[in-house]
């Protein structure tokens, strides 16, 4: 499978699994911390595991390489359409435009940061702001249009930013933000973005309880705050948010029983037990790939092809085609010109041409070696019973097979080969 499917199958499984586990056994406890904990772990971890994928376990040697070919017999079907290739710049195209808006979100911040000025209430500074905007806290600033609340109203605000501030909450907003532009179609990613937004609000609003501010009073400021009207940045976080009804029914939850604490203890090792397990199953696929006699890397192509098509013979004439691999190191291509394949995906060769950018020389007048025997005609050959070939040159060639390999040499394995 593609790399860019497999990896974005594997960040869209484990952000799935972390919401699953925090929807079946976290909703509705009361050790928010714990949560916070739980939600950003999984979020980076789905983030960040898929690539700590091993990347090369065995190096190609210096003098020559092995590559599985492409599936030859599929040229035939120059005139195929290849939808697959749309729907990933769909994808890229969506996640742009949606970075572009991320990024576009801080600038709208920066306004705002730039507008405002340094206050201070209660020994606590902030900035005030010049135009209407809901209480809200970014890092280690604390954003408030003064002259729209009363002192009462400030000292709880301030109280409930400054939990924000102090404990960087702004980081899983940011998490969860990026988490919802990488996996922008899946649903459920975008509900654990806003499980970890409302959790750390559950979070702040037990810590501003535990510090002494009464609770009737702070209730009435959050439902007046959110009725205010004001726009808040979606940076950041929040004094009021449109879920206030469950973050009061929240506050008046009797803490849950330490013996809950065991979901935790379940939920972590699930995940990453999880990203383990896709981890694994890559580098199984790798070392499978090797003792098939493949490239290490298990190289992903590209396949340029340009062909025109004999009516009278039934023939594909192809003119040239063109391999190169993508996301492999060294970058590897094979070019075969002048071949035709009819119409039972018999394949003719003309004087083909196979190079490795990267490295030096090309194969001029190479010779064959098929399963072991050297031939001089590949005519007759069948795309379809191509396993692998690999290339020889310089010294490595002229040791194996003596010096009429000074041109190199074209190993080919046909799947019958007991290699």
């Amino acid at each position: 499978m593609n790399s860019f499917w497999t990896t974005l199958i594997e960040i869209n499984l484990i952000l799935s699994v972390v919401y699953t586990g925090y929807i079946i056994l976290l909703k509705n406890l009361t050790f928010f911390r714990w949560t916070r904990v739980y939600l950003l772990g999984g979020m980076l971890t789905g983030l960040v595991y898929p690539f700590l994928k091993i990347q090369r376990i065995i190096p190609p040697p210096a003098e020559g390489f092995n590559i599985v070919i492409p599936d030859i017999s599929q040229v035939s079907q120059v005139q195929s359409y290849d939808y697959s290739q749309w729907i990933v710049y769909t994808v890229s195209a969506t996640f742009l435009l949606l970075s572009l808006r991320f990024l576009i979100r801080f600038f709208s911040l920066g306004e705002i940061h730039f507008a405002s000025d340094r206050a201070e209430f209660n020994g606590r500074k902030f900035r005030n702001t010049h135009q209407q905007v809901n209480p809200f806290s970014f890092w280690k600033w604390i954003y408030i249009h003064r002259e729209s609340h009363s002192d009462f109203e400030m000292n709880q605000i301030m109280a409930h930013e400054y939990i924000h501030t102090r404990e960087r909450h702004t980081l899983d907003v940011l998490v969860a933000e990026i988490c919802t532009v990488v996996c922008w179609y899946n649903p459920l990613v975008r509900l654990l973005s806003k499980a970890v937004k409302d959790n750390l609000e559950f979070l702040t609003d037990a810590e501003v309880l535990y510090s002494g501010i009464d609770k009737i009073s702070y209730q009435h400021s959050l439902v007046g705050i959110s009725l205010s009207g004001f726009p808040q940045p979606r940076h950041g976080n929040h004094f009021a948010f449109k879920t206030l009804k469950r973050r009061i029914r929240m506050m008046n939850k009797e803490q849950s029983s330490r013996t809950r604490l065991v979901s935790y203890m379940l939920l972590s090792p699930l995940v990453l037990a999880l990203a383990g397990l896709l981890t694994f199953s890559c580098q199984k696929e790798t070392l499978d790939t090797i003792n098939k006699g493949e490239d290490s890397e298990g190289i992903e192509w590209e396949r340029t092809v340009s062909a025109t098509y004999d009516e009278a013979q039934k023939k594909t004439r192809v003119i040239g085609v063109q391999f190169k691999s993508t996301g492999a190191e060294p970058a590897v291509s094979f070019e075969a010109k002048g071949f035709e394949v009819d119409n039972k995906n018999n394949v003719t060769l003309h004087e083909p041409i196979i190079s490795l950018r990267g490295t030096s020389g090309s194969f001029n007048n190479p010779i064959y070696i098929l399963d072991g025997k050297e031939i001089s005609d590949l005519s007759g050959l069948k795309a379809e019973n191509i396993q692998a070939i690999t290339v020889l040159k310089d010294k490595s060639a002229i040791e194996k097979y003596g010096e009429k390999a000074k041109n190199g040499v074209i190993e080919i394995y046909s799947k019958k080969s007991p290699r």
